[in-house]
């Protein structure tokens, strides 16, 4: 998926599945545009997020987690509150 695409299926001027749009809130979240862009794109996938939607990343702690771990002092980790995801036995 380039830039564009995820841009365009977030915002809705390219049409796409509901797989294709979390895809696209996903992407734009792994690269850091979410956080980047128009403040739209940051609050939405903060809501996504909480939602348990899509996931983070956090680049110090190396946790994906839809919200903070308390022991992180990471921007990312301290915006959110912490859920790890399930390993898989």
């Amino acid at each position: 998926m380039s830039r564009y695409e995820a841009v365009g299926l977030a915002e809705g001027f390219i049409e796409g599945t509901s797989e294709e749009v979390i895809n696209a809130w996903q992407y734009l979240v792994n690269t850091g545009l979410a956080w980047q862009l128009q403040g739209f794109f940051g609050r939405t996938a903060k809501e996504l997020i909480e939602e348990g939607i899509i996931k983070i990343k956090c680049p110090t702690c190396e946790e994906i987690r839809y919200i903070k771990n308390e022991g992180c002092t990471d921007t990312i980790c301290t915006e959110f509150e912490i859920i790890k995801e399930e390993e898989d036995d």
